[in-house]
């Protein structure tokens, strides 16, 4: 549509206190599970494997290596040309399988969560809702695939630099939403559509998630404790964003939200 939609940040935080104050505690668990399931995508791991070659550990590893092989293989290079092959091949497997874990869980249950925070908005957020995509393969499949595709786009750009990475993730920012709003669309239109909506308002973005910055402030003094009681408040700040968005994209009369 080729227009710069607009959106005013303290209406758009007064709205969030509004939904606040009428369910806090619901948004508060939602924004727990999401929490957790940020750090559990970044911190998953099958396997961790410690070395310590000292004392004890050191003599054990000596009467085992001449037992197996009839001598004794010193120094961390000695091990590793043993038991390297093992630690690569737990490597893979743990990195295969927490990708495969944020491609057909983390992502999709994100997802849901902050379309319950969506739609505590207009008073019509159902816990089922955020599994509602579990139910059909069909669904799960177009969730996933659109969360895959995002995160490897934005990762590309990122290797080219920082910047160029940051601002692909601010064109994707309503992507989350979309897959609930627009069911016919395949993850590519939900991608382009993403773009097309966030088009000439990316540095407003930015600028709202940096006027928050005294709450993570307020946080990180609290040893990150505050930051729970506030993610509800930020996140229904980007929830009530994008329905700000939405309604000048479409004019208020999109037939998928009435």
């Amino acid at each position: 549509m080729g227009e710069i939609y607009m959106f005013v940040r303290a209406e758009l935080k007064r709205r969030a206190k509004e939904v606040l104050s009428r369910k806090y505690l619901k948004l508060f668990v939602a924004c727990l599970l999401l929490y957790w399931l940020g750090n559990g995508i970044g911190n998953f791991k099958i396997f961790q494997i410690n070395f310590n070659f000292s004392g004890p550990t050191a003599q054990w590893l000596d009467a085992m290596t001449i037992t197996l092989f009839g001598k004794t293989y010193s120094g961390l290079s000695s091990l590793m040309t043993l038991f390297g092959p093992l630690v690569l091949m737990y490597t893979l497997l743990s990195a295969a399988v927490a990708a495969l874990i944020r491609l057909i869980v983390l992502n999709p249950l994100s997802f849901g969560l902050m379309n319950y925070m969506k739609k505590a908005s207009t008073d019509e957020e159902n816990a089922n809702d955020v599994f509602r995509c579990f139910n059909q393969w069909e669904d799960l499949k177009r969730v996933a695939l659109t969360g895959f595709w995002r995160d490897l786009i934005v990762f590309l750009y990122s290797l080219l630099f920082v910047i160029p990475g940051i601002v692909k993730s601010y064109s994707y920012r309503f992507v989350p939403y979309l897959t609930e709003d627009e069911p016919d669309l395949d993850p590519q239109q939900i991608l382009a559509l993403s773009q097309e909506m966030t088009q000439g308002i990316k540095l407003d973005l930015f600028v709202l998630d940096l006027s928050f910055f005294l709450w993570y402030l307020l946080g990180a003094v609290t040893f990150n404790i505050g930051t729970y009681f506030i993610r509800p408040y930020i996140n229904q700040t980007d929830a009530e964003c994008y329905l700000e968005v939405r309604n000048q994209y479409y004019g208020g009369t999109h037939e998928n939200w009435d």
